[in-house]
């Protein structure tokens, strides 16, 4: 037999009920209720005068309406909608309505929403499904393997045109770098892969804390996705932070700011080559941010004459050097790492890496 659902009508016929019996006191009927007393009182006063029909909901729109807004602003308001390139929303409407009524006071924005809405000139948006906030407090670690933390370390293009996600995973209480590597993506099966390859060399944690970032979370039910999930099976349990909150992984944050400092940025990188090396091997035009328009025109003109192009084709493929930097692999304290430039010449694209 289904459990029968009481509608508010009902619990108020059932309270009236129970008035008249006069078996409890009012306060203790109000308090089995789960309402005021003055609440209780309302009803009964309104049974008393209407009977049964006085328990019906009743209309909570205003008896007195100060403001109405004129039928002529209001053909204005749905007017206005669909003049110019764009559509023009409640506050660029309003202005407009300023401009065009000077001595009478616009109506506010909400207004303006709600005459729209009720025109059907109000596309409604798709709610964003967003990972559910993880419900117990974070805890921190004292010994290790009791809780390492995950991350993607950003994205990088490299000097292929391929993106590369480093996948760095830590030890929370040693801060000690289990694994830094060179993914391709940010699927299930290479992630957890990797996993699996630290679980074997250096034993499962209590918990791993992540971000709600995919492959960690997913909006599906409490948050939990594949691999939490697999987590789980393992007896690991998930642990996210907060979304927009990396200050409660800060740990990791902070190592992968050490991480970032190790490489050489890209004027350090341009340093290593001559202005002649670079002429000479790919004919191009290499320029630093912070270099100035004189050095950048000089620079431009030897490099055409160089090529054997004009000017103004040159000027034309005048770009900056991109540096893309991936990570190979991480052996204890030391870090290989691949680094490749690519370019754009006058005679089309040019690549130089070394490692």
């Amino acid at each position: 037999m289904p459990w029968r659902e009481l509608k508010p009508m009902d619990l108020k016929v059932m309270f009236i009920a129970e008035y008249l019996s006069e078996k409890h006191s009012f306060s203790r009927l109000c308090q089995d209720y789960q309402i005021s007393r003055k609440t209780g009182y309302k009803w009964v006063e309104r049974y008393e005068l209407e009977g049964p029909s006085g328990l019906d909901e009743r209309s909570r729109r205003r008896h007195n309406q100060t403001y109405v807004v004129p039928l002529v602003v209001r053909q204005a308001i749905i007017e206005l909608r669909s003049v110019g390139e764009t559509t023009p929303g409640p506050k660029k409407i309003q202005n407009d309505l300023m401009k065009r009524f000077p001595g009478q006071d616009p109506p506010s924005k909400t207004t303006i929403y709600n005459i729209l809405k009720a025109a059907d000139l109000i596309t409604p948006r798709s709610s964003r499904q967003r990972v559910a906030v993880y419900p117990k407090p974070l805890r921190k670690a004292e010994t290790p393997n009791q809780l390492f933390s995950a991350d993607y370390k950003g994205q990088f293009l490299t000097g292929a045109g391929v993106w590369c996600y480093p996948l760095t995973i830590m030890d929370h209480a040693s801060r000690f770098l289990l694994a830094c590597e060179s993914m391709a993506n940010t699927n299930l099966k290479e992630t957890q892969q990797t996993f699996e390859r630290v679980f074997r060399e250096y034993g499962m944690p209590e918990r791993i804390r992540t971000d709600n970032g995919v492959p960690f979370a997913s909006t599906g039910r409490a948050g939990l996705s594949q691999l939490s999930i697999w987590w789980l099976r393992l007896g690991i349990i998930p642990e996210r932070i907060e979304p927009g909150r990396p200050d409660q992984n800060g740990r990791h944050e902070r190592m992968h700011r050490t991480l970032k400092s190790t490489f050489p940025n890209r004027r350090q990188l341009l340093g290593r080559l001559s202005k002649n090396t670079l002429i000479d091997l790919c004919s191009t035009t290499i320029m630093s941010e912070g270099m100035k328009r004189s050095g950048r025109k000089h620079l431009l003109h030897a490099t055409c004459r160089q090529s054997g192009s004009t000017q103004r084709s040159c000027r034309k493929w005048d770009m900056l050097a991109i540096l893309s930097v991936t990570w190979l692999t991480v052996v204890e304290s030391s870090i290989e790492v691949a680094c490749a430039f690519t370019w754009v010449t006058c005679s089309g694209i040019r690549t130089l890496e070394w490692s």
